[in-house]
């Protein structure tokens, strides 16, 4: 009973961080696509793992009274979009360095052309993706651990 609405509160704020997550990442995209340039790495992955896991806290959100019965096969899709937000972070490692005042600081700044005009913006846009993204593999990491325990409680009774 416990787990199950951890898991409900839980998954609520995961899919609340998790749009404008998705918005910031989608700012990004939108300029690489409108310039028509290739998006670079470390902002497609985790735009790609975001929309992803976002889809997957809605679903498991909404079909909560369906999904609980298997436990074990949702906290293994928990695990591995945990797993892919730890790699996109990993990927945007170097902006957490980054002074948004000098964007030769980043050592991808040359891969930024859209928004070269715009260092401070994107530079802030991209930080707080990557302190967004930490969160979110905390509440995954916590919504695993949920979905176990439910499932265990579920198959002694």
């Amino acid at each position: 009973m416990i787990a199950g609405l951890l898991f409900l509160i839980f998954r609520g704020f995961e899919l609340t961080l998790l749009i404008p997550l998705i918005g910031m990442l989608s700012y990004l995209v939108h300029g690489y696509v409108k310039s028509n340039l290739l998006t670079p790495n470390y902002i497609l992955i985790l735009f790609i793992v975001v929309v992803l896991a976002g889809v997957w806290a809605l679903g498991t959100l909404l079909f909560y009274r369906s999904a609980r019965r298997n436990g074990h096969l949702l906290a293994l899709v928990d695990l591995g979009i945990l797993a892919a937000l730890i790699a996109g972070v990993v990927v945007l490692r170097n902006i957490a360095g980054a002074s948004c005042s000098d964007p030769t600081s980043f050592s991808g700044y040359y891969q930024l052309a859209p928004f070269i005009n715009q260092w401070s913006k994107t530079c802030n846009i991209l930080k707080a993706s990557f302190g967004l993204a930490i969160v979110e593999i905390l509440l995954f990491f916590t919504t695993t651990d949920a979905q176990v325990q439910l499932a265990n409680s579920n198959s002694t009774t």
